[in-house]
């Protein structure tokens, strides 16, 4: 059995369901005897940051082949979202890479030729720049009537359409980071979810683009919009200040959780915190006993939601004291047995050696410089097929240049061409640190 090489999983052996040779033969492409469902479909993308590149990556966990076009300046400090750091190697495994100089007109038709034989073109461009580059969906269109063109763009058709957007922002301006907060302390989420989200919403599009073609032979332009992904996620916030008249108050406030008698995150006697639910009377009438607080039920004012709810002061200390005096797999194990609702607060280390998460099906394992980086899933399992790892991330931009090409039917005297003239690049290594100019000032008291 193939034993994991870094920190993170060299205490434990890495599954059996995971070959072998995934563990130990970088970029190795495996027969697999798992019909995924992409199986044969092509993808060329163009991505960024984090929505487009993570639209490929379902792409890819579900099977299809996906190229991802770099920049020669790929490795650049100053190119944001194509640093080879965390993010990268989530977003961009079961993907091969090239390096294209866009720039160049040789270039510009080997995306095009690339195009010809694609299923989908993705792309996270700023507004117009395909267009600018001769790699607009019109263009590829001509060459190939059955594409379908994914875009992921800061807002769809409307005045602020020619904007630039980026996650935050997106959160920002739908009220989201509004919700998520304390009043007057809006916060953004702890992860870039208008990014994956609008990903999520592209990949629904692309789906159902797919089984149009199937019907009419043709592809399509399909366009997802990160403001209006995170305006969709505000639409029971939005239908309630509606019906209501008034500004719903943000989920970290605790008017928002007057419905439940406990819907909190409590500090434990270990130093960790739990959050525990208890949304209904039966509910309730398990808790009290589960964690010691069997005489609450005795209280007529808390034999209902409604009294609870309207006595919080009564119960809620004694919730937090129990609390206090237990560590949290007590408390976890206790409100477990007794069918309650409750989970430790994980941090992004800590959540790595969860028995879930370490069970079979929950990681991908992808090698990443002689180490394994245990790299998060796809949420879903089914009858079916078994999504699973088939390509490291290309951690040399353009590791897979000459491979994609020669598949693609370019002679070997055409890839050597390219690649003298600069307008293909292949393993482009790092560029070194900058040059020293001079002592950096020290900063003033």
């Amino acid at each position: 059995m193939c034993k994991a090489a870094c920190y993170l999983v060299s205490f434990r052996e890495v599954p059996t369901r995971v070959s072998v040779c995934n563990i130990c033969n970088r970029g190795t492409k495996m027969v697999s005897s798992n019909p995924l469902p992409l199986a044969g479909i092509k993808v060329l993308e163009l991505t960024h940051i984090v929505a487009g590149p993570c639209a490929g990556a379902i792409l890819g966990d579900l099977g299809a082949d996906v190229v991802k076009v770099e920049p020669p300046d790929a490795l650049q400090p100053s190119r944001n979202g194509y640093s080879r750091q965390g993010a990268y190697f989530f977003l961009n495994r079961n993907k091969r890479g090239i390096v294209l100089d866009l720039k160049k007109p040789e270039a510009v038709e080997v995306f095009l030729r690339l195009a010809e034989d694609a299923d989908i073109v993705l792309e996270n461009q700023g507004p117009g720049t395909m267009d600018r580059m001769g790699i607009g969906y019109e263009a590829i269109r001509a060459r190939n009537p059955r594409i379908i063109y994914c875009s992921v763009k800061g807002f769809l058709t409307g005045p602020y359409s020619a904007r630039p957007l980026m996650d935050e922002l997106a959160q920002a301006m739908s009220g989201l980071s509004y919700m998520t907060g304390l009043t007057g302390k809006p916060l953004r989420a702890g992860a870039s979810i208008t990014d994956m989200g609008s990903a999520m919403f592209c990949i629904i599009g692309i789906f159902a683009a797919l089984r149009q073609r199937d019907v009419t032979g043709v592809g399509q332009s399909i366009t997802g919009g990160l403001f209006e992904t995170a305006l969709y996620f505000m639409g029971p916030a939005t239908s309630t200040a509606q019906i209501t008249g008034e500004v719903p108050a943000p989920m970290g406030d605790p008017r928002s959780r007057n419905f439940n008698t406990l819907y909190d995150m409590f500090p434990c006697g270990d130093g960790g915190m739990v959050f525990i639910a208890i949304t209904n009377d039966a509910q309730w009438n398990r808790f009290c006993p589960a964690m010691g607080l069997g005489a609450l039920l005795e209280d007529t004012d808390l034999q209902t939601t409604t009294g609870r709810n309207a006595n919080r002061g009564k119960y809620f200390p004694e919730v937090e004291a129990a609390c206090m005096a237990r560590s949290v797999p007590e408390i976890v194990d206790a409100l477990n047995d007794a069918n309650i609702m409750v989970g430790p607060l994980n941090n992004p280390q800590s959540v790595l050696t969860d028995p879930h998460v370490l069970s079979s099906g929950r990681m991908q394992y992808v090698q990443i410089e002689g180490n394994v980086l245990l790299s998060p899933n796809l949420p879903i399992e089914t009858s079916s097929y078994t999504v699973e790892h088939r390509y490291d991330p290309p951690e040399a931009p353009g590791r897979d240049s000459k491979e994609v090409l020669a598949e693609a039917g370019f002679s070997a005297a055409e890839i050597e061409s390219l690649l003298a003239s600069g307008a293909l690049m292949d393993k482009v290594a790092p560029a070194p640190p900058p040059a020293a100019v001079g002592a950096v000032p020290a900063a003033r008291a």
